[in-house]
């Protein structure tokens, strides 16, 4: 917002308070003299001797200083608007003068095709309102505000570049009006549904940058729960063309956008991710080179923890910047331990390692806890979330269903592909295909703690005895004694 906007809005807010601060003579007798400037003169010669002081005699920093504060920095354009400005209202009335600019942008669409999406210039955005807005609002899901002129009620919607573009690139019929006047209609907008709307936009530009189905980013965003008393933080940002999922480290998902359907309780979550634009940005049009740096990193970080000397069954942890880590081996017996979520991080070489991200509460359980020794060490990198690349790993799917499933073991068919075979509760099972992905992953891992659990991964994934198993615990009676 420019200067000019918060020095009109802050006559305006003056205007629809006036009686908040009447019993202060010297701060009413100072905008009245405001209300009454006629041109650019008269306006400027107000800004350069009203001033405002307690019976002291000292200066007071109150509504008047605040208005004159947004002055400073206008030119003697923006100043003649606003001297005009300030007539209308005189003159006309506060009401009047927004119902007449109202009027006059009503005006102005009925120039352009009722087929068209109509975007006025405001600055460094656009807005639309009525038809179109609603428009917008039922083709993309973006949130609109409200507007209210004389008792009126008009769908209200700002547009940012990165929305433009989206419609742009979507191939909606737009028309632009960059001549419209908005001194006084934009201060009585409801600002929370804008900015969400805005931010909205900003993440359809995300999905529409895509070239990758998945991709995964650290965001490292928190905040703190007051139903459930507690802090929560979501590490990473799993992003498609379709939908936007943000997690936190102990896999838990929270959906903010699915095709045209948004999560409004997630509005604070999209306005942080809007603000880091251009990091989101830079990630998704360049992703050869984001994904060779993390993996870059990952393989120092990887090295670093296996130069940590250990004796036999003891479990090592790294400090790092807000959290703690650790991999391998290490990090699945943590995860059996502490039932805490799996990563997977990828090095250069294309192993994916076996990761978990934790918090001081859960080592410090570890080290209370734990039959095992655990070691903590101070990690010498010391990552940042950010700058991790890590995705939902497949093992998680074994940890919490595969313990009914034995005897498993992969094999290749004489067609060349993969099958997996097992038995579940001492019966054997039909074989069943996998991915050859899944294989060469299998082929490719040393440790045998690592394979077994992916077995079991393999076999437990999207399973029809596991499926009847629940089915069938959902219709259970529990008894209570």
């Amino acid at each position: 917002m420019t200067d000019k906007y918060r020095f009109i809005r802050e006559i305006i807010s003056v205007e629809n308070s006036i009686d908040l601060f009447a019993a202060d003579k010297n701060q009413l007798a100072a905008f009245e003299k405001l209300k009454h400037v006629k041109d650019i003169d008269g306006l400027k010669k107000w800004l350069n001797t009203e001033v405002v002081i307690d019976q002291n005699g000292v200066r007071v920093e109150n509504v008047i200083m605040k208005i004159k504060k947004y002055a400073r920095n206008l030119n003697n354009s923006e100043l003649a608007e606003v001297a005009g400005l300030i007539q209308t209202i005189n003159e006309a009335g506060l009401d009047k003068a927004l119902h007449n600019e109202f009027n006059g942008l009503s005006e102005l669409r009925k120039t352009k095709d009722d087929s068209s999406i109509v975007l006025f210039k405001d600055g460094e955005k656009w807005f639309t309102f009525g038809n179109d807005a609603d428009w917008l609002f039922e083709k993309k899901g973006w949130q609109t505000a409200e507007l209210n002129v004389i008792d009126k009620k008009i769908s209200w919607m700002d547009i940012n570049q990165d929305g433009k573009a989206v419609l742009e690139k979507e191939n909606v019929i737009i028309d632009t009006i960059d001549n419209a006047c908005v001194n006084i209609i934009t201060n009585f907008v409801d600002s929370t549904n804008s900015y969400f709307s805005l931010s909205q936009q900003t993440l359809d530009f995300f999905r529409n940058l895509c070239k990758e189905k998945n991709n995964y980013l650290g965001i490292d965003y928190s905040f703190s729960d007051d139903i459930f008393n507690e802090n929560i933080t979501y590490r990473f940002m799993h992003i498609t063309p379709n939908s936007i999922d943000i997690l936190t480290t102990s896999g838990k998902k929270t959906k903010v956008v699915d095709g045209n359907n948004w999560n409004v309780a997630t509005a604070d979550v999209a306005d942080f991710l809007q603000r880091r634009r251009h990091y989101v940005i830079d990630a998704l049009t360049h992703p050869e080179e984001y994904i060779f740096n993390k993996k870059k990193m990952a393989d120092m970080a990887v090295k670093e923890f296996k130069s940590y000397p250990k004796s036999d069954g003891e479990i090592l942890i790294l400090k790092q910047d807000d959290f703690y880590i650790s991999y391998g081996d290490d990090a699945i017996k943590i995860a059996e331990l502490t039932g805490c979520y799996i990563w997977q991080r990828e090095t250069k070489e294309g192993k994916c390692l076996p990761m978990v991200i934790l918090s001081s509460t859960v080592v410090d359980y570890l080290e209370y806890s734990s039959p095992t020794k655990i070691l903590v060490k101070e990690g010498v990198i010391n990552e940042c979330v950010t700058e991790i690349l890590a995705k939902e790993s497949i093992l998680n799917k074994g940890l919490r269903n595969g313990s009914s499933f034995d005897n498993i073991f992969l094999f290749k068919k004489k067609n060349g592909e993969y099958a997996i075979r097992a038995t579940y509760d001492g019966k054997e099972l039909e074989s069943r295909n996998i991915k050859s992905k899944y294989a060469i992953q299998y082929n490719n891992i040393s440790s045998e703690t690592e394979k077994k659990l992916l077995l079991k991964s393999l076999i437990a994934e999207d399973s029809p005895e596991l499926t009847l198993q629940k089915t069938l615990n959902k219709g259970k009676i529990k008894r209570h004694i």
